[in-house]
């Protein structure tokens, strides 16, 4: 029994794990935890940050092997200004 326990933690991603305890004090006390944040030096920030983005995916032949990733969002390179100052000048 033990080690099914064992085996069933070792296979959870650890960065879903610990985001979803972080989303869970968000929810109960919003204002503690950006307070906590605060107090943080900005290193720590950047790497909670880094943390936060990162999950385990799978690699290898079989996929039996996990390595950790940071994912983030593809953004416009043009912010909305830019964006409509290019349509202004160029109409058609």
């Amino acid at each position: 029994m033990v080690d099914s326990m064992i085996s069933d933690f070792k296979k959870r991603d650890e960065f879903e794990y610990f985001r979803n305890v972080i989303l869970k004090i968000k929810e109960v006390n919003l204002q503690g935890l950006a307070a906590k944040v605060e107090t943080l030096p900005e290193a720590k920030r950047e790497y909670l940050k880094l943390v936060l983005q990162s999950h385990r995916i799978a690699v290898g032949p079989n996929g039996t092997e996990t390595v950790a990733r940071k994912i983030v969002s593809v953004k416009s390179k043009k912010s909305a200004n830019d964006q409509k100052m290019a349509v202004a000048q160029n109409p058609h």
